[in-house]
């Protein structure tokens, strides 16, 4: 980074963290937690945050230190993201970006 994007910059305010490794780092927990925190509840937001819920079970999530979503909530999540997904659909078969923005994304 050139010197002059740090010349305002106090010294005590600075934080860094390297990590060398071979392998990518992958924070699954981080990235489901982002994924559940979605504040938006758009097209995108809404089917990005369905992948969890399919694609793990409450064992899986509580090794990750993911607690309280047990099968049960999971389907229900995925219930609840599915039906907002066809409340985004149009009559024309093509899905809105979000419930109340009237703008089209697709078809």
């Amino acid at each position: 980074m050139p010197a002059q994007h740090l010349a305002n910059v106090s010294p005590a305010t600075l934080q860094g963290q390297l990590l060398l490794s071979g392998k990518p780092p992958l924070n699954l927990a981080r990235y489901i937690r982002e994924l559940k925190a979605y504040p938006y509840g758009c097209l995108e937001q809404t089917a990005s945050g369905l992948f969890p819920a399919l694609y793990t079970n409450a064992a899986q999530l509580q090794m990750l230190g993911i607690v309280g979503d047990s099968d049960e909530k999971r389907r229900a999540a995925v219930d609840i993201g599915i039906s907002r997904v066809l409340q985004m659909q149009r009559d024309n078969g093509g899905l809105r970006y979000g419930i109340k923005m009237g703008r089209k994304s697709t078809g």
